[in-house]
Parts: structure tokens; sequence; C-alpha cells
């Protein structure tokens, strides 16, 4: 038996992989195969034989779509609930990875250009950022995100893979969002932030790139720090400027208030008493340490402002974010905050960036802000005519996919 995935189903995998729920993450590379059903026939009872051990397709598998790789017109799997993508004969390389007992995903690469021809560019950027950064989003919404965890590619391979592959759909918005991508984010929030940093001001971004994140700094000679060095999330490349991003979960107050209540209810605890003192000390602790790396980093030249999800969640608070970002910027004398600054004033690029921010964060309103950002866009086109702006490993040797689908 065998069965390619690719597009979003190939992607509800990875992500399933690099969460450890498939066990550990071995895949290997391995050229397009032939789809091989396990009986005679592809059917819908067939599909969830082949794909019914893999947890993250359950609702797929029921009442879904699956995208499946095929390598020609012949290979189509018609059967319900499938969607076949016939890749061409021009694919030469390992472009899948082998995930065993009969199922390939598209490689990092090829999903990364397979997602570009239905999102746009920031959603692009963050999904290279999160491939190329150290945690995996959940394969569903149901599940939570996982951190410290290796990178499936990174910029190089992407940009190797494109030269590959530049007459394949979807790799002018590859191009463009290479232009913008990062390595090394730790989190999601991080990858929001730096994406709202890096993205051009006709995209409704800071346009303060190019940035690098969780660069390690060491103290200069002479200069006395509490730590040997110092990790700031974000730096503006070529200055002094960064930023910080604090999540809710940063302090562990959470843990504190939980420990608080089952001390309450259980108060002749002793084990529950010293859990609560622990949690007091670990918070405590939490914040001690952010005082003295933020006291570090500008001991050793650096203004890094912390950032708070409340800064990026409310508008107004974003807007006084941005202003004193820019106001540093002015004050290291680099010219990086121009742009940004003359679109601080402006009401409707300021309201489109709200909704851009809004669309990128977790929560039930990303979809309806997208929305508003759409019909704020329909009538008018381009952010330069609503505002008048003035511009101031092995790879694929020849590869390529069908502009066709087909619907099985």
């Amino acid at each position: 038996m065998n069965i390619s995935l690719c597009g979003p189903t190939a992607l509800r995998v990875l992500r399933a992989l690099r969460q450890g729920q498939l066990g550990p993450l071995s895949a290997r590379r391995a050229p397009l195969n032939e789809p091989v059903p396990p009986s005679k026939r592809w059917t819908r009872a067939s599909i969830k034989g082949a794909l019914g051990h893999i947890a993250c397709l359950a609702d797929l598998l029921e009442g879904g779509t699956i995208d499946v790789a095929v390598p020609g017109k012949q290979s189509r799997i018609r059967c319900a609930g499938v969607r076949s993508t016939i890749f061409e004969a021009s694919i030469r390389g390992k472009a899948f990875l082998d995930i065993g007992r009969g199922v390939q995903i598209s490689s990092p690469e090829l999903l990364f250009l397979e997602m570009a021809q239905t999102l746009d560019l920031p959603s692009l950027l963050l999904l290279g950022i999160e491939l190329c950064g150290t945690y995996s989003l959940p394969p569903t919404s149901e599940g939570t995100v996982r951190y410290g965890i290796r990178p499936v590619t990174s910029s190089v391979r992407l940009r190797s893979f494109l030269q590959m592959t530049s007459n394949a759909r979807g790799s002018s918005a590859v191009e463009e969002a290479l232009e913008h991508l990062l390595d090394n984010a730790w989190s999601p929030m991080e990858a929001i932030l730096a994406t709202m940093t890096v993205l051009p001001i006709d995209r409704y971004g800071l346009d303060l790139g190019p940035i690098v994140l969780n660069r390690r700094i060491e103290p200069s000679e002479g200069a006395p720090t509490c730590k040997p060095s110092r990790v700031p999330d974000i730096l503006i490349a070529g200055t002094n400027v960064g930023m910080n991003y604090d999540g809710d979960g940063h302090f562990g107050i959470e843990d504190l208030a939980r420990s608080a209540h089952e001390a309450c209810l259980h108060p002749e605890s002793a084990a529950l008493a010293g859990e609560l003192l622990d949690a007091k000390r670990g918070l405590r602790e939490r914040i001690v340490d952010d005082k003295r790396r933020d006291r570090d980093l500008r001991i050793m030249g650096y203004e890094v402002l912390p950032v708070t999800a409340e800064d990026l969640y409310r508008p107004e608070d974003f807007d006084v974010l941005v202003r004193q970002l820019i106001h540093l910027l002015e004050r290291a004398d680099s010219r990086r905050g121009r742009r940004a600054k003359a679109m601080v004033g402006r009401k409707a690029f300021v309201r489109r960036q709200h909704e851009l921010l809004k669309s990128l964060l977790p929560g039930r309103d990303a979809v309806a802000a997208r929305e508003r950002l759409a019909l704020l866009d329909a009538p008018t086109g381009p952010l330069a005519d609503v505002l008048s702006i003035a511009a101031d490993d092995e790879w694929i040797s020849v590869p390529s996919f069908a502009e066709s689908r087909s619907q099985g």
C-alpha cells in the first residue's frame, strides 16, 4: 500500500510528527510513490484503513477532504473525499517524506511551495517561520503548541528549493516571503511580532527589517552582568534596538493561582502548601531574572523593549509600542523607522494594520479581522492607491506540479 499526502493534509501530519503524536520524527526523504490501494481499488473504506492510525486526520476521514499527491492523471484516486494533485514527471528527487506504513507527506520545502498557492504573504511568512523555528502549532485547533523542538527546514534550504522550482505555481509568492523569512523563532507570538516588524509598509507592516531572532549576546570586555550572555527575542539588525515578548504563561501566574486555589480547598495539606510556596518562589525568580535581563542588556548597550500580549491584542497599546520603537531607532540615529513614522498618524493605514495584526493572532477574531481587512481593501485596491504612498540533503532537479486539481 502506498499513499502520498500533500497540501493542508500533509501540514497536519507534519505538525503531528513535530508534536510527537506519531512517535519520534524519523521520516526519510523519498521520491513520490505511485498510489497503491491496500485492496483491489481505492474506496472510502480503504482510505480510512490506510490513514486510520493518524489521529489528526480523524475528522477528515469521517467527512472532510484528504489531499493526495499523484504522479499523473492516470494515478488519480477517484474516491469520495479525496482531492488529487498531479505532480508531473519533472519531479526528479526526494521531494516527499516517508513516514512509514506506506504513507508519504510533502517535504517541508515542497509543502511551503504548495501552501504559497493559497496563503497570503503574512500567513505564508508565519508558516515558514514555524517550519524554520523551534516550536510547532497543533495539527488541529484543539491542541497546544509544543516548544523546544528542532526545526524541520531552514531559510537556506527553502531558498535552494526555490531555485529548483522557479517555474512552479506559488514560486513568486515564496520568493517574496523569503525576502523576510527568519530562522530560530521560539514561539508563535514571537513569530507574529517579528512578522509585523518585517512586513513592508504596503503590506501594513512596520518595514523595520532585516531583524535577527534570539541572537545570543555576550557582554563587552569589562561590562558587569548577572549572566554571561543574554538572548533578546528580536533585534533590529544593524542597531542596538530590540524587543522581548513576555507571554501570558511567562511568569507562571496561572500555576500560582491554581496552587493557591488547591491550598485553600485543602488547608490541612502540607504538600499543597509546599506547592504554593514553590509557585510563589518560581514567579518571583522569573520576575527577578527578567529585571536583570533588561538591566544586563542595557549595560551591554542594547535598548530592548518588553512586549506583552496586551500590547498586541489592544490596538491603542500596539500604537504606543510602535511609537516607542520608532523613538528608540531615531535616538540610535537609524533611518529604519522613517516610513513607519510617516504612517503612524494615518487612520486608514493604522486601521488596516490593526486588522492585519488581529487576523494573525490566536483567537476567534482572526477570521473576522481577515474579512474586514479584505473589505477595506476591496473598493480602492492596493495600499499605495489608498494612501498615495511613494516608495522613498537532496533537491528536486526540475520540480513542478500541474495547475490542474481533480476532485475524486
